[in-house]
């Protein structure tokens, strides 16, 4: 699994030299964030004392993170919406984001951002050098993994993803494989881009 992986790469390579916020401190730090930023919400302001409205921040942060957009990126979105609602929960959103993060730089290193940063330490390393490498079981993969992929392709004598699909090109939306066929496609892109040599897909 990419987290055995990045476990024994710490043990080997460091790269992180803060302690990871897990669950609690994570609460802990988005209840400050949230409480800091009283005077700015508006959209959220009648939740601010709300446990839920911690725990949703929460996992909209982990699933923006999963997907690589940042603070700024969501903030810039919602400048070109014209919806006021919308566009109000998603600045407020981008706002609460960044307070976070700011809090978390301070003394320690934010849970869901450890697989980036662990491609940016490997990335300096031949941890892959001459390897063979297999990830199956997998039907997506998030900001992190994808970073991390990219360090295997550079640095790998080969690497192989096994992909449940009867179609890796069907580009048909509403086929029960689409999102698989999005990874696959997504991983042929990312190969191209660094010049990796990619072999005819097996079923």
């Amino acid at each position: 699994s990419f987290s055995r992986l990045v476990n024994n790469a710490m043990s080997r390579y460091g790269g992180i030299r803060k302690p990871i916020a897990k669950e609690g401190a994570r609460v802990i730090l988005m209840s400050l964030a949230i409480e800091a930023l009283t005077d700015k919400l508006t959209v959220f302001r009648r939740h601010r004392n709300d446990f839920a409205l911690v725990t949703k921040m929460l996992s909209c942060v982990d699933e923006l993170k999963r997907v690589g957009v940042t603070s700024d990126e969501l903030y810039s979105c919602s400048e070109k919406i014209t919806d006021k609602t919308l566009k109000g929960k998603l600045s407020e959103i981008a706002l609460i984001y960044s307070a976070y993060d700011s809090l978390v730089s301070e003394s320690r290193f934010d849970d869901a951002d450890v697989l980036s940063q662990m491609a940016k330490v490997l990335s300096e390393t031949d941890i892959f050098k001459d390897k063979t490498i297999v990830l199956d079981g997998f039907s997506e993969f998030s900001f992190g993994e994808m970073k991390l992929i990219e360090v295997m392709m550079k640095q790998s004598e080969s690497l192989y993803v096994t992909l449940c699909t009867d179609n890796l090109f069907d580009t048909d939306e509403l086929s029960p494989f689409s999102s698989v066929n999005k990874t696959g496609r997504g991983l042929m892109k990312t190969a191209n881009r660094l010049g990796a040599e990619i072999k005819e897909p097996v079923i």
